[in-house]
């Protein structure tokens, strides 16, 4: 009977272990990711603006079922490496020959972006890889500068002279954009390298904007 416990208690524990085991090789699936992402950004009207113009951006992503999850971020726009001043100028919505007119916009500063995006998730089987496509909606806000009054000074002996009063006003644009993402995870798939790109937009700003960010990112 004692030989009979031994082995049966043997047994247990064999199979514990090799449970155990099993577990510990099955890859971490985590429910919540938090990024940093920095990229450049791309205006098909307008190009490059100044010295070039790329976003940085803050998002959070939580499972709701299965592959799919659901993604917030805010994304600051910028001009000079890192700090929060991008603009583009009238020809954004204004066209050129109505760039001198009281009313017509002449910069937009310190824009960001707040979006809100469900996406679905296809991942490797180890989970190791994962390739994510979505798309919802997009609201970027600012300050824009515009015309407000032009001065006409009569010509005299020299040449006429214009001055233009500048006024400011927030600005504030709904719109939609798509996502597709790659990333590939390392450290028990706590942590996540990768690139992805979007496409944005904006009702009333008849313009659309392209950019291409890599991403790092944690899970838990």
């Amino acid at each position: 009977m004692r030989q009979l416990l031994l082995a049966t208690l043997v047994a247990l524990s064999a199979s514990n272990c090799s449970g155990q085991s099993v577990k510990n090789d099955t890859p971490n699936i985590y429910s919540n990711m938090v990024g940093v992402s920095i990229g450049a950004m791309y205006f098909p009207k307008l190009g490059y603006h100044g010295e070039g113009a790329d976003q940085v951006g803050f998002t959070y992503e939580r499972k709701i079922y299965r592959n799919i999850f659901l993604s917030t971020g805010i994304y600051l726009w910028n001009s000079n490496g890192g700090y929060p001043n991008y603009y583009v100028d009238k020809r954004f919505i204004v066209p050129e020959n109505k760039g001198t007119q009281p009313g017509a916009l002449t910069e937009r500063i310190n824009y960001n972006t707040i979006e809100l995006v469900p996406e679905y998730r296809l991942h490797s089987r180890n989970y190791k890889n994962t390739l994510c496509l979505g798309t919802g909606m997009s609201y970027t806000f600012g300050e824009n500068e515009y015309i407000k009054s032009v001065f006409i000074h009569p010509a005299g002996y020299g040449e006429q002279e214009t001055d233009y009063e500048y006024g400011t006003q927030q600005g504030s644009y709904y719109g939609v954009v798509g996502k597709a993402a790659y990333t590939h995870f390392f450290f028990h798939n706590r942590l996540g390298l990768g690139a992805e790109g979007r496409y944005r937009y904006y009702f009333g700003l008849n313009e659309r904007e392209y950019d291409v960010d890599a991403t790092l990112k944690f899970c838990f």
